[in-house]
Protein backbone atom coordinates (compact mmCIF):
# COMPACT_ATOMS: atom_id res chain seq x y z
CA UNK A 1 0.00 0.00 0.00
CA UNK A 2 1.49 3.39 -0.94
CA UNK A 3 2.48 5.68 1.93
CA UNK A 4 -0.17 8.27 1.03
CA UNK A 5 -2.95 5.64 1.17
CA UNK A 6 -1.72 4.38 4.53
CA UNK A 7 -1.71 7.94 5.88
CA UNK A 8 -5.27 8.53 4.67
CA UNK A 9 -6.47 5.31 6.32
CA UNK A 10 -4.75 6.30 9.57
CA UNK A 11 -6.31 9.79 9.49
CA UNK A 12 -9.75 8.36 8.80
CA UNK A 13 -9.38 6.04 11.80
CA UNK A 14 -8.21 8.91 13.98
CA UNK A 15 -11.07 11.18 12.99
CA UNK A 16 -13.74 8.54 13.65
CA UNK A 17 -12.25 7.38 16.91
CA UNK A 18 -11.68 3.84 15.59
CA UNK A 19 -8.38 2.22 16.32
CA UNK A 20 -7.29 5.02 18.64
CA UNK A 21 -6.12 4.19 22.13
CA UNK A 22 -8.54 5.69 24.64
CA UNK A 23 -7.20 8.01 27.34
CA UNK A 24 -6.85 6.54 30.82
CA UNK A 25 -10.03 7.25 32.79
CA UNK A 26 -9.95 9.60 35.76
CA UNK A 27 -11.67 7.58 38.48
CA UNK A 28 -13.64 8.81 41.47
CA UNK A 29 -12.73 6.87 44.62
CA UNK A 30 -15.30 4.66 46.29
CA UNK A 31 -15.74 5.92 49.84
CA UNK A 32 -17.70 2.86 51.00
CA UNK A 33 -18.00 -0.85 50.15
CA UNK A 34 -21.34 -0.42 48.35
CA UNK A 35 -19.82 2.01 45.87
CA UNK A 36 -16.82 -0.26 45.38
CA UNK A 37 -19.21 -2.87 43.92
CA UNK A 38 -19.40 -0.65 40.81
CA UNK A 39 -15.81 -0.31 39.66
CA UNK A 40 -14.47 2.45 37.47
CA UNK A 41 -13.12 -0.05 34.93
CA UNK A 42 -16.45 -1.87 34.54
CA UNK A 43 -18.43 1.37 34.36
CA UNK A 44 -16.16 2.90 31.71
CA UNK A 45 -16.21 -0.31 29.65
CA UNK A 46 -20.02 -0.45 29.69
CA UNK A 47 -20.37 3.28 29.05
CA UNK A 48 -18.05 3.00 26.03
CA UNK A 49 -20.26 0.19 24.73
CA UNK A 50 -23.26 2.55 24.98
CA UNK A 51 -21.65 5.12 22.65
CA UNK A 52 -22.43 5.01 18.96
CA UNK A 53 -19.87 3.16 16.84
CA UNK A 54 -19.01 6.36 14.98
CA UNK A 55 -18.42 8.54 18.04
CA UNK A 56 -15.68 11.18 17.73
CA UNK A 57 -12.23 10.57 19.15
CA UNK A 58 -12.19 10.85 22.94
CA UNK A 59 -9.65 13.03 24.69
CA UNK A 60 -10.85 12.65 28.30
CA UNK A 61 -12.87 10.09 30.30
CA UNK A 62 -14.13 10.84 33.82
CA UNK A 63 -15.89 8.35 36.12
CA UNK A 64 -17.88 9.84 39.00
CA UNK A 65 -20.16 8.40 41.66
CA UNK A 66 -23.54 10.07 42.04
CA UNK A 67 -25.94 11.42 39.44
CA UNK A 68 -25.36 13.96 36.69
CA UNK A 69 -29.09 14.76 36.61
CA UNK A 70 -31.93 14.49 39.11
CA UNK A 71 -33.63 12.09 36.67
CA UNK A 72 -30.70 9.66 36.58
CA UNK A 73 -30.44 6.56 38.69
CA UNK A 74 -34.09 5.68 38.51
CA UNK A 75 -35.39 8.51 40.68
CA UNK A 76 -37.00 5.88 42.89
CA UNK A 77 -37.73 5.92 46.57
CA UNK A 78 -36.49 2.69 48.10
CA UNK A 79 -35.30 1.53 51.48
CA UNK A 80 -31.63 1.90 52.48
CA UNK A 81 -30.90 -1.78 51.76
CA UNK A 82 -32.14 -1.41 48.17
CA UNK A 83 -30.37 1.86 47.32
CA UNK A 84 -28.69 1.61 43.94
CA UNK A 85 -25.08 2.62 43.44
CA UNK A 86 -25.27 5.51 40.98
CA UNK A 87 -22.45 6.73 38.78
CA UNK A 88 -21.81 8.36 35.44
CA UNK A 89 -19.04 8.53 32.88
CA UNK A 90 -18.29 11.81 31.10
CA UNK A 91 -16.67 11.69 27.67
CA UNK A 92 -14.95 14.80 26.33
CA UNK A 93 -14.24 14.60 22.62
CA UNK A 94 -11.44 16.26 20.66
CA UNK A 95 -13.84 19.04 19.59
CA UNK A 96 -14.62 19.66 23.33
CA UNK A 97 -18.20 18.38 22.99
CA UNK A 98 -19.20 16.33 26.03
CA UNK A 99 -21.59 13.45 26.66
CA UNK A 100 -22.28 11.36 29.71
CA UNK A 101 -23.61 7.89 30.32
CA UNK A 102 -25.47 7.24 33.56
CA UNK A 103 -25.17 3.85 35.28
CA UNK A 104 -26.83 2.28 38.30
CA UNK A 105 -26.14 -0.98 40.08
CA UNK A 106 -28.96 -2.46 42.14
CA UNK A 107 -29.16 -6.05 43.40
CA UNK A 108 -26.18 -6.98 41.17
CA UNK A 109 -27.99 -5.74 38.04
CA UNK A 110 -26.25 -2.96 36.11
CA UNK A 111 -28.42 -0.53 34.17
CA UNK A 112 -26.70 1.62 31.54
CA UNK A 113 -28.52 4.61 30.12
CA UNK A 114 -28.19 6.05 26.64
CA UNK A 115 -25.61 8.80 26.17
CA UNK A 116 -26.85 12.33 26.85
CA UNK A 117 -25.37 15.81 26.37
CA UNK A 118 -23.39 17.03 29.36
Amino acid sequence: MPMRSMLLVFLAMLLTGCGVIQPAPECDRADNPAKASLSCEAAVRDALDALSADHPAIKRIQFLYGSASPYDCGGMLVGPADQPVCAYVVFTYLDNARQYVSLSLRNDVLAVASPAPY
